[in-house]
């Protein structure tokens, strides 16, 4: 049972021991109620476990050491989840810059033209940018598409946040600007002369 709108994943989970319904036979049932009872969560809750306690069934509240596995205690550490960004950054730089290459070797002969027409520096860069600044753009509404997917498939109900959304645009933007620097400077070295040859 929780408050969907506070910011504890927990909320307040109850445990059932039926220990005292079926004699000497111990069975634990433990179950989660998707009960949303917004900022009157605790008072059910209350009312539930004095329910409970009045039909001679053991009530106990489950302590996060309880829930948690260690490997999700782990997970929830700070250092994990800064050690996990800068690995899933990098698998990302990475990846642009192998892409951006590819992509770049497959436009030799075309900014070779466009040199040959009069093209400074300044607008190739300008033209790599905007075609890769497509391409993260791209797949960021899909991420957030597949996001929306797995996450009502998963929980019945889509968390979309403004300013979440906001800082991830921002960081595929401005790491899609950073990775685009090697390709851009390897565009720059093209000389037209050699393509025509």
């Amino acid at each position: 049972m929780k408050n969907r709108n506070a910011d504890d994943w927990l909320g307040y989970r109850s445990y059932l021991n039926l220990k005292a319904l079926t004699g000497n036979i111990d069975y634990l049932w433990v179950d989660h109620f998707g009960i949303d009872a917004g900022d009157k969560t605790h008072t059910v809750y209350v009312q539930l476990k004095s329910g409970i306690e009045q039909e001679g069934m053991q009530f106990k509240s489950a302590s996060i050491d309880m829930i948690e596995s260690p490997l999700l205690s782990v997970m929830r550490k700070k250092s994990f989840e800064i050690m996990m960004f800068t690995l899933v950054f990098v698998i990302f730089a990475v990846n642009t810059i192998s892409v951006t290459g590819y992509w770049l070797d497959r436009k030799r002969l075309e900014i070779g033209v466009k040199k040959c027409c009069g093209a400074n520096s300044y607008q190739i860069a300008f033209g790599v940018i905007k075609e890769i600044m497509v391409i993260a753009l791209f797949s960021f509404g899909c991420g957030m598409v597949l996001y929306a997917i797995i996450s009502y498939a998963l929980y019945r109900r889509i968390d979309l946040y403004f300013f979440s959304m906001l800082m991830t645009m921002g960081i595929v933007v401005a790491s899609s600007i950073l990775t685009s620097a090697y390709p851009i400077i390897k565009a720059a070295k093209i000389e037209p002369v050699h393509m025509m040859r």
